[in-house]
């Protein structure tokens, strides 16, 4: 079995809170397709974006470019009373991960370490905010524990 290509990258894992519970209230889904119409759709980015439901991942190989998209997709929906959660972590990012679509089926593919990383992180954090882990903060301090 060959191992699949990884790179090191930055990754924000951001969950839509609420999102089971809002999913009937009027409007709710107006909310939902601003963010996307207002800042995922126009933009040219160099990161990847995966919308999956109540998900948003986004993975760059630039933190700060990361961080403007993330505040720029948090501050979207927190105007338009979405709360979000989330975390953003640097790690292995499986290489060229694609959806894929073949008739009926459509492949999410597994987007490797940084993902579980991020996912674990956003599940810690007790509300609506965006954190950064703790070895990735070192690493911008020039630390190392």
């Amino acid at each position: 079995m060959n191992e699949m290509a990884t790179e090191l990258k930055f990754l924000c894992y951001l969950d839509i809170l609420g999102f089971k519970n809002r999913i009937t209230e009027d409007g709710f889904k107006g909310c939902y397709e601003s963010i996307i119409k207002e800042v995922i759709e126009p933009y040219d980015y160099t990161d990847k974006v995966y919308l999956i439901s109540d998900s948003i991942v986004v993975i760059s190989e630039n933190f700060q470019e990361l961080v403007a998209n993330c505040f720029s997709i948090y501050s979207t929906a927190l105007g338009q009373g979405l709360f979000l959660r989330g975390a953003v972590t640097k790690g292995q990012i499986n290489k060229f991960p694609t959806v894929q679509e073949t008739g009926n089926k459509i492949v999410i593919p597994y987007l490797g370490e940084a993902f579980l990383t991020a996912y674990k992180q956003e599940q810690s954090i007790n509300c609506a905010a965006i954190c950064i882990d703790q070895e990735t903060f070192n690493g911008f301090r020039g630390h190392n524990t």
